[in-house]
């Protein structure tokens, strides 16, 4: 018998029943398998999609504990999430998202650093970044194994990543507040600043995520991620005071985004920011080079597919 339970959680949307069960069928091939798997479903589509939901979910259904609940219309990723935090009875919480893929040692992981570090309310590790129809693949957090009280890193630089990371203590996120529906992004950089806010954090040193990037992906739209990163700010401007250099390392990863985005005005001056906030500790040339290799990387792409 596990000396802590598990609650799976699967937020879903509209998504293609093929692309939804690729992440259910990574939870239920878990080598800890979780103790329950709750799929919340958020689409618009009734009758057939679900009906084709109910038939997949039914090949695993000998795995694990299976829960399937559908939304009364669209209400949102935070409202979905919410919903499964209520339902759980585990423990520990561990969402994915329908477009993810578990490693298959994660939760075993997770669980080991969890009876190691008790008092961490949230226990992360590297998320692997695939890029549809392309073979190179990426870690998205490696150099930022931040662990025990992290609220400074953790509001200067999300590491945790999205929901489909972490491994949660229910009664914490609870105490929390769980996920702010008001937010439309950055809800899930909201909650581990929280979280931080809250507890400990503890960080497993391998890959336990592969996060699928496709046109889809809301992080993706940089206006959304933009409105987010400001309420985030405007939300936390007072913990951003106490902590300069998370105020300037906030505003240089904006800079970064913003010239990826071609937002190049926009860059230079939270760029100027960051150094004002951070002084010496940001390093300016670091982030300018990074500017650069980016600017090359453009000019090649466009060079490479200029039409005839």
């Amino acid at each position: 018998m596990n000396e802590i339970t598990i609650s799976a959680i699967i937020t879903t949307c509209n998504r293609p029943v093929s692309i939804l069960e690729r992440a259910v069928k990574s939870a239920v091939m878990q080598k800890r398998l979780p103790d329950e798997l709750i799929i919340i479903d958020d689409s618009s589509e009734t009758g057939t999609h679900s009906e084709e939901i109910t038939l997949m979910l039914s090949k695993y259904a000998g795995k694990t504990d299976l829960h399937y609940l559908k939304n009364d219309g669209c209400k949102g990723a935070c409202y979905s999430r919410n919903r499964g935090i209520e339902t759980a009875v585990g423990d520990y919480i561990a969402f994915l998202d329908d477009d993810d893929e578990w490693t298959a040692d994660k939760l075993m992981l997770q669980e080991k650093k969890a009876l190691e570090h008790k008092e961490a309310v949230l226990i992360t590790g590297y998320i692997r970044v695939i890029t549809e129809g392309s073979k190179r693949t990426r870690i998205y957090n490696r150099g930022w194994e931040y662990e025990g009280c992290v609220l400074p890193k953790i509001l200067g630089n999300n590491f945790v990543g999205g929901c489909s990371t972490p491994l949660i203590k229910r009664s914490a996120v609870i105490k929390c507040g769980c996920f702010d529906e008001d937010f439309s992004s950055s809800q899930d950089y909201d909650l581990w600043i929280r979280l931080a806010e809250a507890g400990e954090f503890a960080f497993v040193k391998e890959i336990l995520v592969d996060y699928h990037m496709h046109p889809g992906n809301i992080t993706e739209d940089f206006d959304r991620r933009l409105t987010g990163w400001k309420r985030i700010y405007g939300k936390y401007r007072k913990a951003f005071g106490r902590y300069p250099e998370a105020r300037g390392k906030f505003f240089e990863l904006l800079a970064v985004n913003a010239w990826e985005n071609g937002r190049y005005c926009f860059s230079v001056g939270m760029l100027g920011r960051s150094v004002r906030a951070g002084g010496m500790k940001v390093n300016f040339f670091r982030t300018v080079m990074k500017m650069g290799r980016i600017t090359v990387k453009h000019a090649l792409n466009r060079l490479m597919f200029k039409p005839e």
